[in-house]
């Protein structure tokens, strides 16, 4: 009984304890709200916001992606700078640099020629227009859909994998094996391995080998993206997106319907970006702004704080005025002698 009765005092004491804190709390905040106030800025100014991404490649072209699906691929990073175009930031404009690695694996056991790799540096400066449909959606919407498309100027530098650590070629044996020496040659076919490193510029080996290659290593491409963006915070953004870049040449993985050793079809090369991107708004203006009310409101009228004959009493209390000055005062401003 006593253990039960020394409970209940303590669950008593517990909840007038709590009580008292969320009360304190409350008052706390009532007292926060007579101090201060916040005001929704009716025209910030909105500066550029910088982004960064790192995304997935995926190459599509003659020689077949290393990659299947779209969030796998060859790292990449985007570096961006996006400003907006209208009142509503329903449109933006976005300046970006964008580097990364496209690259390409194909075997096949009835064409030797058909066993082709490459590996290609790109680099791209680009421009794009963004819309995000917040003339159909709600504000409050959590995720919100965009789109952009643009145009950029791409690099690329594409090498193949072609010779072993020792500098022997690769030949490709209908069996699947890689040797020292061609099918159907004399001498000892001593089987080699793939050492993955791409050493040897295709372009320059296209020259000098069969007087091909003499194509131009930049592009301009065309770059469509669909994705999602959501807001962290105020100042902080994240966005999902899948882009498409239409480019103007066939010679990325340096096989074309002319000009290269290896021949494909005359479609032009492209590529798929998958891209997790931070947006960060340092610099625009607040959306609100607190406003500190001590003594804000209060309107103070100065002949309540004057004091003509300076005998340090206020002239509304003073019941000398006139005090020649200097000489000594009470505390109601009249003279002592």
């Amino acid at each position: 009984m006593r253990r039960a009765e020394r409970l209940r005092q303590i669950i008593f004491i517990s909840l007038i304890f709590l009580a008292g804190i969320n009360s304190y709390a409350q008052q706390d905040e009532e007292y926060e709200n007579l101090l201060q106030r916040i005001d929704t800025v009716e025209n910030p100014v909105y500066k550029p916001v910088i982004s960064l991404a790192y995304g997935a490649l995926n190459f599509i072209g003659d020689v077949k992606s290393s990659y299947r699906m779209p969030v796998v691929g060859n790292p990449s990073v985007k570096l961006s700078i996006t400003t907006f175009i209208d009142n509503q930031q329903h449109f933006a404009a976005n300046f970006y640099f964008l580097t990364g690695k496209l690259t390409g694996e194909q075997s096949s056991y009835n064409d030797a020629a058909q066993n082709l790799n490459f590996s290609s540096s790109i680099y791209s400066i680009g421009a794009t227009a963004r819309y995000d449909f917040g003339h159909l959606f709600s504000e409050d919407l959590r995720f919100r859909p965009y789109l952009s498309f643009g145009i950029e100027q791409l690099n690329f530098n594409t090498k193949g994998d072609l010779f072993d650590k020792d500098g022997i070629l690769y030949q490709y044996w209908p069996d699947g094996t890689i040797r020292s020496i061609p099918v159907n040659s004399t001498g000892a076919a001593l089987p080699i391995d793939r050492d993955y490193i791409y050493e040897t510029d295709l372009r320059s080996y296209e020259r000098n080998m069969y007087d091909l290659g003499k194509y131009n290593p930049r592009s301009i491409a065309l770059p469509v993206e669909l994705g999602f963006s959501m807001d962290i915070s105020e100042r902080v953004a994240i966005s999902l997106g899948t882009e498409y870049h239409f480019t103007f040449t066939d010679y990325i993985d340096n096989v074309s319907s002319e000009g290269t050793y290896i021949s494909g079809n005359n479609a032009k090369d492209g590529f798929f970006l998958t891209q997790l991107t931070l947006h960060f708004d340092m610099f625009s203006d607040p959306k609100t702004r607190t406003v500190e009310l001590l003594f804000a409101d209060l309107e103070l009228d100065p002949i309540f704080f004057d004091d003509e004959d300076g005998d340090f009493v206020l002239d509304v209390a003073d019941r000398c005025p006139g005090t020649p000055y200097g000489v000594v005062t009470e505390t109601l401003g009249c003279p002592l002698d």
